[in-house]
């Protein structure tokens, strides 16, 4: 755990703020690799990756709030502070996905074709930032007795981890869930027949593995739904399944063709 990774004079490197900016970098770089790949507008693609990471840092951070108030009711400044971390993921696809629909409406581009690129380079982002997760001491897991189970030096979470009780590596368990997802990611998008298939699965899939997650999770910050006994992340999951099942069906349903480039009159057609 080192969620500052050095410090001079009065500027702090936070590993958590350096892990958010590696990830988007990682996923502007793969959102213009599959879009070139897939003869899509590269330019159109980085620009949809820029506005997806704003966008969905914005959403993540209003749900972390909505479920975190009485956190800011002293000091409503620390809202704004992001490099202390404080983001709950599921708030970032329940906004960005109606700006996202908005966008293409408006500038009449293939929906499906770019939701397979964007949704991965989303994916790969998230899994990425958990790496700032563990170094900060959030999204922390129960206690455990398995042979990888961690310690934390240091921390204001439960008093388990002030104890240096060993806990479930959660932040770990879902970095690799989401290097997997987009692994298998890229083979689909080589295979899939109709675009809507890859952003499908990786709704479906992500809301799978975070149910599962959750149930290893020791953190309550996110809160519970009612008397469900589910948190507010198991809750989104069960809708984050309908998406992505719902995508592909729809792909599927209304037959939409992967997109190709006609390199003589650089026109956009089906394949």
């Amino acid at each position: 755990m080192r969620p500052i990774l050095f410090e001079i004079g009065p500027f702090s490197l936070h590993t958590y703020g350096l892990t958010a900016a590696l990830g988007f970098l990682a996923a502007l770089y793969y959102c213009q690799w599959q879009a070139a790949r897939n003869h899509l507008d590269v330019e159109f693609s980085a620009d949809l990756a820029f506005i997806g990471v704003i966008t969905g840092v914005i959403g993540s951070r209003i749900l972390y709030i909505a479920v975190t108030w009485e956190r800011f009711a002293d000091d409503w400044m620390q809202m704004f502070a992001l490099w202390k971390g404080g983001l709950v993921f599921y708030g970032g696809p329940m906004l960005v996905f109606p700006v996202f629909i908005w966008l293409f409406h408006r500038k009449k581009q293939p929906f499906f074709a770019y939701a397979d690129v964007l949704a991965v380079g989303m994916i790969l982002a998230l899994g990425i930032g958990r790496i700032g997760c563990l170094s900060a001491g959030c999204c922390y897991g129960k206690i455990t007795d398995v042979p990888w189970g961690i310690t934390y030096p240091h921390t204001a979470g439960a008093e388990y981890l002030r104890q240096g009780l060993p806990v479930h590596p959660t932040p770990i368990y879902e970095f690799l869930l989401c290097m997997a997802i987009v692994g298998i990611s890229i083979w689909l998008n080589k295979i899939k027949k109709f675009d809507g298939l890859v952003s499908g699965w990786v709704f479906a899939s992500y809301a799978v593995g975070r149910a599962v997650i959750e149930r290893f999770r020791g953190d309550t910050v996110r809160g519970f739904v009612g008397e469900t006994g589910l948190s507010t992340s198991e809750f989104i999951s069960i809708g984050s399944l309908a998406v992505g099942i719902g995508l592909i069906l729809v792909a599927w349903r209304r037959n939409v063709p992967r997109y190709t480039l006609d390199r003589a009159d650089g026109a956009q057609k089906p394949a």
